[in-house]
């Protein structure tokens, strides 16, 4: 899927955590430093349905330009 469908999708309809293998961050990429983790939106992303920890990761993870560990 390219750049543009995935951005149409997001717009539309938000991924199960089954689709993106969502759980438990395994290394330095979690979802607090994740451009669609949703910072003022305690518990949420913009992609993935459901309640989103800060400390969790998916497949569909972009670091959000500046956030490093």
């Amino acid at each position: 899927m390219d750049a543009l469908s995935e951005q149409v999708q997001a717009e539309t309809h938000k991924f199960s955590k089954a689709e993106v293998h969502f759980g438990p961050a395994k290394g330095p990429d979690h979802c607090g430093d994740c451009k669609y983790f949703e910072v003022y939106r305690k518990q949420a992303c913009k992609i993935v349905a459901g309640i989103i920890y800060s400390n969790e990761w998916c497949n569909r993870f972009i670091r959000e330009l500046g956030k490093e560990d």
